[in-house]
């Protein structure tokens, strides 16, 4: 095992004070908000389906603790969208460096494939496949951005939409999404961490 980083064995996660879904998800530093960011690629592409009507996927998770402190060091789950036979497939960990590609999309005909990091990614990648379902790609079209700072700026501009436009809830991210992203979280964590989950003040 590699010795763990300073800032690692100091932080609250590893202080088991936090499942690390929850904790990559909503800290604000770069490197705990790839899971985050995954759970919203997976609702945008899936549970915005027009096909899906809506509705929540059924969760599975499976976690690897840290003998340091025993709090979990990797985890992955599964989001099951019975509707549209489809699954999507997210994993999180605080003791590898992130892979180039943050998000792929599968599809038979084809994929997209995302940069990391995906809450600002520099690129994405559409493949086409020779003929549905064959793996063969035939040919691909990439598309480059330049983004700038952590991120945080397309939030910030959604919110001052909504402020000029007088809304009180985005139309791009609605309550029902975060209220899901934050029940797929929860259900999560009952896989490792049971006693953290129907706390009060746990009502989102």
């Amino acid at each position: 095992m590699l010795p763990a980083p300073y800032w690692l064995l100091t932080s609250k996660m590893m202080a088991g004070q936090g499942t690390l879904p929850l904790s990559m998800g909503m800290i604000g530093l770069w490197v705990y908000r790839s899971l985050f960011i995954s759970a919203m690629q997976a609702i945008i592409a899936l549970y915005e389906h027009p096909a899906n009507d809506r509705l929540q996927p059924t969760v599975s998770a499976s976690m690897v603790k840290t003998p340091l402190t025993g709090v979990d060091r990797s985890t992955c789950f599964t989001l099951n969208f019975p509707t549209l036979t489809a699954q999507a497939q997210l994993s999180c960990n605080i003791n590898i460096p992130p892979r180039s590609t943050g998000a792929t999309l599968r599809f038979r005909n084809g994929n997209i494939v995302i940069s990391e990091p995906l809450y600002r990614p520099k690129w994405y990648t559409v493949q086409y496949f020779d003929k549905p379902g064959s793996g063969k790609v035939k040919r691909e079209e990439t598309v480059h951005f330049e983004n700038f700072g952590g991120g945080w700026h397309f939030q910030a501009d959604e919110v001052a939409r909504c402020v000029r436009d007088g809304k009180l809830e985005s139309s791009v991210w609605g309550h029902d999404k975060t209220l899901l992203e934050m029940e797929i979280f929860d259900e999560v964590s009952t896989f490792s961490h049971p006693h953290d989950c129907g706390l009060p003040g746990r009502d989102y």
